[in-house]
């Protein structure tokens, strides 16, 4: 019975130092002088979900994305 409270504070430690650290590389480095913008904003997408990413199955207009890129000219 004393060891699994020994084995639970280990691994709660362990979880708690592994939790910590890992949010250091969730910034950029961002290089000194540069402005960046007030809103940083990412853009996910161009428009709605394409029915199939399957080339032979294209038919909707929204897909003509798809197919400029993956078909050959």
């Amino acid at each position: 019975m004393h060891n699994n409270k020994i084995t639970k504070a280990l691994f709660l430690g362990a979880s708690l130092l592994a939790a910590t650290t890992s949010f250091s590389t969730l910034a950029a480095t961002v290089p000194a002088g540069t402005k960046l913008a007030k809103v940083q904003e990412l853009v996910k997408g161009n428009g709605t979900e394409v029915a199939s990413i399957d080339l032979k199955k294209q038919r909707a207009c929204q897909n003509q994305t798809l197919l400029e890129i993956f078909s050959k000219a």
